[in-house]
């Protein structure tokens, strides 16, 4: 199991709502990028931090492996410049009761910032990212400091039902 930072800044209501996260493949010059290319990274039972609007709103695990898919029609008018074929990842989300804070756990998590392809730099700022890998150390924090352990076996069991 892998930890990822998934910032959901413009299509946040899709994904969640839709369960999945979609990037482009690549940069709309053509050039290669790493946030986009991590999706590809992605497998069934990782946990995923869905941040938009200044909090981790939602704590989600993957169901999928990736799979190439044309932009998702709900986007509608969102992401106008991006390329029409992505890559696609099921999620199974959960609202957290309290949204997390960068700024209010910054002191805890600022020794596990990874020093390339970070979602935060040190000083609090989200970086223009999608998909960031988080190392385990930051993860398990994130869930212990804000009891996210229970929103986990909930969604565990759902997709236990689900896909039993």
């Amino acid at each position: 199991m892998k930890f990822w930072w998934v910032n959901q800044k413009q299509t946040h209501k899709e994904e969640v709502t839709g369960g999945f996260m979609w990037s482009p493949k690549q940069n709309v010059n053509g050039a290669r990028n790493q946030f986009y290319e991590n999706m590809q990274l992605v497998k069934p039972g990782d946990v995923i931090f869905s941040y938009y609007h200044g909090f981790i709103q939602n704590i989600g695990i993957s169901i999928s492996n990736h799979e190439s898919k044309s932009k998702p029609e709900s986007f509608g008018r969102k992401g106008e410049n991006w390329n029409q074929e992505g890559w696609y990842v099921k999620v199974l989300y959960q609202p957290l009761k309290e949204k997390i804070s960068l700024e209010e756990n910054l002191d805890t998590l600022s020794e596990h910032i990874p020093d390339k392809y970070a979602p935060f730099n040190s000083d609090g700022k989200v970086l223009e990212r999608y998909l960031c890998s988080v190392p385990a150390q930051m993860g398990e924090i994130l869930i212990k400091s804000n009891n996210l352990s229970y929103d986990l076996i909930f969604l565990s069991s759902r997709i236990a039902k689900i896909y039993g």
